[in-house]
C-alpha cells in the first residue's frame, strides 16, 4: 500500500507523485544512510607503462582500490597522461579486472584522461586493474607527468527508481612505477620517453680482391633492443655475394641466422634480433661476403637503422614499433691483412709482391747451387696460403725435392714460415706452403739447393705468384697475387740459372823480385762472378825454379806481405817443389761476387837465371751443398790456362815482371881512390861503381873490404858525400844514405842505398879516413853487394865479389899514393946543426942542414923545437940567411917563441925529397953556462891535396 508507506496526499496523480517523491525520499534517505555508513576514497592507485621508447605502442597499466562499494555506472577517471600520439576516442580498447569496466573507455588526448565506467558493482577495498595502449610521443621526455585518479559513485534505489545524485570520490595522485625498463632508467614510469639510438662501427677483415671477407658490425644501442627487433645495414656495395649470409653474434645479444634479407646491388642487409641487445653494451655482428674481383674504394658511408617492436597484454594490440633512425656508422681506419687502412668496409685492393728478388750463389754448370728468393707482399699471407715460383729452368734431376731453408747454408735450419708443397722439375715450378703467417711489413728470404744443368745458358725469367687464404677454413674464397717477374741482382752472373763454364772472370799471378836468391813475394789474384765458399782449394802449378824445399812450404799472407790474407788460410794446404812446383791454397772465408781477392806468399828465387815458367790454376770448389764439391781444371772450360801474368820490367830488367823470371845481377865497373898517403893524415877515400844490368833496390848494401891500417874507429855513422852521375856524366839526385858503417879491424866500409839506384848510373861516394902512423903498402881491396828484397823479404840477392885496385899515382913524391891506405911517414932524414961560438952572452950564428924524405910544397911550415936556454933572446922574428944549393926555399924570417923555445919556419918554394937544405940564423947565447941540445926536433904541417883535410907531419 503506497499510501500507507508514504503518508496522506492529494490527487492520485499527486498521490503518485508524492508516492514517487516519497520513494525517492526513502531511497535518498537510504542512500544518505549509506553515505553516512561509508565515505568512499581511493586507497590504492598504482600506475606503470610497458614501453618507454619514442613512438612505440605503450601499454599503460593502472590499479585502483576504492574504500566503498560502487554501483554499476560508477566511473573511474585517470588524468595527466598528456603528450601522446593517441587521438581522442570514446571507445579506446581496454582490459580490466574481470572485465568490470567493459572493453572500451573514453580517452581524451589533450588532457591524457581515461574514463572507465563500471559495468557491474565494484566491491570495496578490491584492487581493479585497467590497461590500455597509447602511442608514445616521438620526442624524448625525461620528466614524467603527474597522473591522478578520481571516481564518481553512482547512487541507485531499489524498485528501479534512481537517485538523481552521485558522490564524487576525491582525486588522488597516482603512485607511478620507478623501475628501469628496456635499459632505460625509470623506464617504467608512465610517459618517460627515450629516443632509441645506435652507436655503430663497421669494419672488415680482408680488403683483398676476390677473398672471403668477414664484415664486422659493432652495435651499442642506448636502450635494450628486444627480440624481433630488426637491424638494417645499407651501403655494403661491390661484393660478389648474392644470397643472404649467415650471421654470427657475440657480446650482449644475438641475431637470428641467416640474415633476414640481403640486397647485393645496394649492399643492404637486414637482421633480426634473436636475443635482446642490452642497452649500453656492445653486440658484435659478423658475416662473410666475397669481395669484388677488382680493386675498389672503401664505402663512402654505411648507414644503419632499426625498429624495436612493442608488446602488450592479451586483449590489446601494440601496432607501433619504436624506430631507430638511420645513422652513419663509424668506418674503421685500422689496418687489415697488413694493408694500411684495410679494415675500411668494402675497400678492395689487388695484392702484389712489393719486393720480389731472386739470385743464385753458384752459376757453375753441373754444380750444386743455392737459390735465394726474397718476397714481400703488399698484404699479410695467412697460414694456408700458397706461393708458386715459376721459370726455374736450369736444374737437373738430383733425387729429392728442394728443402726450403731459413739461411744461406745447408745447416741454416728449416724456414719458419715456408715449406715445400710440391716440386715439378719438368714444369720448372716450385710451390710453397705458408706454414707461418707472413707479415706485409717484412721481407722473407728463402733459400733452396738445386743442381744446375751441365750446360751453359742465359738466365730465364723467374716469377712468383700466390694464392692467399682467408685464414678461416670455413670460407674458401681466396685472393691471388698475379705472376710477378722477380728482379735479378745487379751482377748478371748471379741471376738465377745463369749457368757458366767457369765462375772466374780473372786469375792473375805476379811477383815483386826477379833477382837470383832473393826473397820474392808471389801473389795470386782472383775474381769470380759469385762468392767463393770457404774451403775451396786453389791449385797453382808451375812454380818452378825456387829454393823452397818441400819441407819449407810458404805461408799465405796479404798482398802487401805485412798481414794475414783476408780470404785464405795462413798455412798452405800443400807444397811440392819439384818437379812441377805445385802450391795448394785453401780459402778460409767466403768471398764477395765481382770482387778481387789476393793471396800472397814468399818464395826464394833459385840461384840461376831462368825464363818465366808457365803457371796454371785449377780449383776444387766448395758448393752450397756441403757434400758436393765442384772441380775446375786448368785450361779451356776451366779457370783458364795459363793464368794472366805481367810482362813489364822490375828493377830495370826487361820482362822481369813475369812471375819467377830470375835474373843474376853483375857488376859493370868499380874503382877506388884516396887523396893522401901521409901517415896520420886524413884521406878522402872515393868509391865509384856502376851496374848496367839492373837497379839497386832501396836498402841494398855495397861493401868495400880490406881497408885495413886506418886509425878511424868502428862506427855506423861515417859521413858519406855523394857525387853520382848519370850515364852522360850529369849530376843526379843522391841515392845513397848519408851515413855509412865502417869496421876497423877488417877494414869494411858499407854503403847503403836509401832510394833506388838506377841502373847505368855511376855512383860516387866519398868518406874521410885517418891514415895510420906507420908506413904501409896499399892493401888489396874488393867489393861485394847485397841487393835488398822488397819489404818483408828475408833473403838478399848477392853480387859476386869484385877485386878493385886503386889508381896508382904519386903524391909528395910517394909512389901508389892514391891507393887507399898506402901510408908514408914524412920526416927530415938528415938534420945537422952547429954554432959559431959557445960563449955566454955573445951573438951566436946557428947553422942548420935538413933533408926531407918527401916533396914539401910551398906553404909547408915546420918548427925547430928544444931551443931552450935563450933567456936573453926576445920572442919575435929572426932573420934567416939562406945558403946552399939549390938555393933559398924558406921565408927570410922565422918566428921565435922564447916561452915555447921554438923557432917556426915557412917554406916558400917547393922542397924536393932527398935534397939537403941549409940556413943560418943568429941568436944571443944565455948569460950563464948552458948545455945546448945536441939534437933538435922538427914538427910541421904539410898542405894536403885538394879536398883533403890538413895533415900534420909528426915528428922527425
Amino acid at each position: 500500500d503506497r499510501s500507507s508507506s508514504s503518508g496522506s496526499s492529494g490527487s492520485k496523480s499527486k498521490g503518485e507523485t508524492s508516492t514517487s517523491t516519497e520513494k525517492r525520499s526513502t531511497s535518498s534517505s537510504s542512500s544518505s544512510s549509506s553515505k553516512s555508513d561509508c565515505s568512499p576514497s581511493i586507497t590504492a592507485k598504482d600506475i606503470a607503462q610497458s614501453n618507454p621508447l619514442a613512438s612505440a605502442s605503450n601499454t599503460i597499466t593502472a590499479t585502483v582500490t576504492i574504500s566503498c562499494d560502487l554501483f554499476t555506472g560508477s566511473t573511474v577517471t585517470i588524468s595527466g597522461l598528456d603528450a601522446t600520439q593517441t587521438s581522442d576516442s570514446a571507445t579506446i580498447p581496454i582490459v580490466s579486472s574481470s572485465n568490470i569496466f567493459g572493453s572500451t573507455a573514453d580517452w581524451k588526448q589533450g588532457t591524457g584522461t581515461l574514463t572507465v565506467t563500471a559495468a557491474s558493482p565494484m566491491s570495496a577495498s578490491t584492487p581493479y586493474t585497467i590497461a590500455w595502449v597509447v602511442q608514445n610521443q616521438a620526442a624524448a621526455r625525461s620528466s614524467p607527468p603527474t597522473v591522478s585518479a578520481a571516481a564518481t559513485m553512482q547512487h541507485q534505489y531499489t524498485f528501479n527508481w534512481w537517485s538523481d545524485t552521485s558522490t564524487t570520490v576525491s582525486s588522488v595522485t597516482m603512485d607511478a612505477a620507478t623501475g628501469d625498463l628496456l635499459g632505460v632508467a625509470s623506464g617504467s614510469t608512465p610517459l618517460v620517453v627515450v629516443v632509441p639510438q645506435l652507436a655503430v662501427t663497421v669494419g672488415q677483415g680482408s680488403p683483398l680482391a676476390g677473398m672471403s671477407n668477414m664484415v664486422t658490425v659493432t652495435l651499442r644501442p642506448n636502450v635494450d633492443m628486444v627480440a624481433a627487433s630488426v637491424l638494417t645495414v645499407v651501403g655494403l656495395t661491390g661484393t660478389q655475394t648474392s644470397s643472404a649470409p649467415a650471421l654470427s653474434s657475440s657480446g650482449s645479444g644475438a641475431f637470428a641466422s641467416p640474415a633476414a634479407s640481403w640486397a647485393q646491388g645496394t649492399g643492404t642487409l637486414t637482421a633480426t634480433v634473436g636475443t635482446v641487445l642490452g642497452g649500453g653494451a656492445d653486440t658484435v655482428l659478423t658475416f662473410w661476403v666475397q669481395n669484388s674481383a677488382s680493386a675498389q674504394s672503401a664505402a663512402g658511408s654505411v648507414s644503419l637503422s632499426a625498429t624495436v617492436p612493442s608488446s602488450t597484454i592479451t586483449g590489446l594490440s601494440a601496432p607501433d614499433p619504436s624506430p631507430v633512425g638511420a645513422a652513419d656508422a663509424t668506418l674503421s681506419s685500422a689496418d687489415a691483412f697488413g694493408v694500411s687502412g684495410g679494415a675500411a668496409p668494402m675497400l678492395v685492393v689487388k695484392p702484389t709482391f712489393v719486393t720480389g728478388t731472386a739470385s743464385q750463389t753458384f752459376p757453375l754448370k753441373n754444380a750444386y747451387n743455392m737459390i735465394q728468393v726474397t718476397l714481400q707482399a703488399s698484404c699479410d699471407l695467412p697460414v694456408g696460403s700458397v706461393i708458386t715460383l715459376d721459370g726455374l729452368d736450369g736444374t737437373t734431376a738430383w733425387g729429392s725435392d728442394p728443402v726450403i731453408l731459413a739461411a744461406s747454408s745447408e745447416g741454416g735450419g728449416a724456414h719458419a714460415a715456408l715449406s715445400t708443397r710440391s716440386w715439378n722439375a719438368g714444369a720448372n715450378r716450385l710451390q710453397l706452403d705458408v706454414d707461418g703467417a707472413m707479415s706485409s711489413s717484412s721481407a722473407y728470404p728463402l733459400f733452396f739447393i738445386v743442381r744446375n744443368k751441365n750446360a751453359a745458358q742465359n738466365a730465364p725469367t723467374v716469377s712468383a705468384s700466390a694464392t692467399i687464404s682467408s685464414g678461416d677454413s670455413t670460407f674458401t674464397d681466396t685472393s691471388a697475387i698475379d705472376p710477378t717477374d722477380l728482379n735479378p741482382p745487379a751482377s748478371a752472373s748471379l741471376a738465377p740459372f745463369k749457368l757458366l763454364d767457369t765462375i772466374f772472370t780473372s786469375a792473375a799471378v805476379a811477383h815483386n823480385n826477379p833477382l837470383a836468391l832473393g826473397s820474392n813475394l808471389v801473389s795470386l789474384t782472383i775474381q769470380a762472378v759469385c762468392p767463393i765458399i770457404a774451403g775451396t782449394k786453389l791449385t797453382l802449378t808451375g812454380l818452378t825454379g825456387t829454393a823452397n824445399a818441400d819441407a819449407d812450404p810458404p805461408s799465405i799472407i796479404a798482398a802487401d806481405g805485412s798481414s794475414a790474407s783476408d780470404f785464405a788460410a795462413a798455412a798452405a794446404a800443400s807444397w811440392d817443389q819439384a818437379p812441377a812446383g805445385v802450391l795448394v791454397i785453401e780459402t778460409s772465408s767466403d768471398t764477395a761476387a765481382d770482387t778481387s781477392y789476393t793471396a800472397a806468399f814468399w818464395l826464394r828465387n833459385g840461384a840461376s837465371a831462368q825464363s818465366a815458367p808457365t803457371i796454371s790454376l785449377s780449383a776444387t770448389l766448395k758448393t752450397p751443398s756441403a757434400a758436393n764439391d765442384a772441380t775446375l781444371s786448368a785450361g779451356a772450360g776451366g779457370v783458364g790456362d795459363p793464368v794472366t801474368t805481367a810482362s813489364g820490367d822490375l828493377f830495370g830488367i826487361t820482362g822481369s815482371e813475369a812471375p819467377l823470371f830470375v835474373f843474376e845481377p853483375a857488376w859493370t865497373s868499380a874503382s877506388i881512390v884516396a887523396t893522401n898517403p901521409l901517415a896520420g893524415a886524413l884521406t878522402r877515400v872515393t868509391v865509384t861503381f856502376k851496374m848496367t844490368s839492373c837497379d839497386f833496390p832501396p836498402g841494398s848494401r855495397v861493401s868495400v873490404r880490406g881497408l885495413r891500417g886506418s886509425q878511424t874507429g868502428t862506427t855506423s855513422s861515417l859521413t858519406v858525400a855523394e857525387a853520382s852521375t848519370d850515364g852522360g856524366g850529369s849530376s843526379v839526385a843522391d841515392s845513397l844514405a848519408t851515413s855509412a858503417s865502417f869496421e876497423r879491424e877488417y877494414g869494411v866500409l858499407v854503403l847503403t842505398f836509401a832510394t833506388t839506384g838506377t841502373k847505368g848510373y855511376s855512383f860516387i861516394a866519398s868518406v874521410i879516413l885517418t891514415n895510420g902512423e906507420d908506413t904501409q903498402d896499399a892493401p888489396d881491396l874488393n867489393m861485394t853487394a847485397s841487393l835488398s828484397p822488397p819489404s818483408g823479404g828475408a833473403y838478399d840477392s848477392p853480387l859476386p865479389q869484385l877485386d878493385i885496385t886503386g889508381a896508382s899515382s904519386s903524391l909528395y913524391g910517394v909512389t901508389d899514393a892514391t891507393r887507399p891506405l898506402r901510408v908514408f911517414r914524412a920526416a927530415f932524414v938528415d938534420s945537422i946543426s952547429d954554432q959559431t961560438t959557445p960563449y955566454q952572452a955573445l951573438n951566436n950564428v946557428i947553422r942548420v942542414t935538413i933533408t926531407p924524405n918527401i916533396n914539401l910544397p910551398a906553404d909547408t911550415t915546420f918548427t925547430l923545437n928544444g931551443m931552450t936556454g935563450l933567456d936573453t933572446q926576445d920572442s919575435g922574428p929572426i932573420k934567416l940567411t939562406p945558403s946552399g944549393d939549390p938555393g933559398a926555399v924558406l921565408n927570410e924570417t922565422a918566428q921565435f917563441n922564447q916561452t915555447a923555445a921554438t923557432l917556426t919556419f915557412l917554406v916558400t918554394s917547393d922542397m924536393t925529397a932527398g935534397q939537403p937544405y941549409y940556413f943560418t940564423f943568429i941568436v944571443k947565447n944565455p948569460g950563464s953556462l948552458f948545455d945546448f941540445p945536441r939534437t933538435l926536433l922538427f914538427t910541421g904541417a904539410i898542405p894536403p891535396p885538394s879536398s883533403t883535410p890538413t895533415y900534420e907531419i909528426g915528428r922527425a
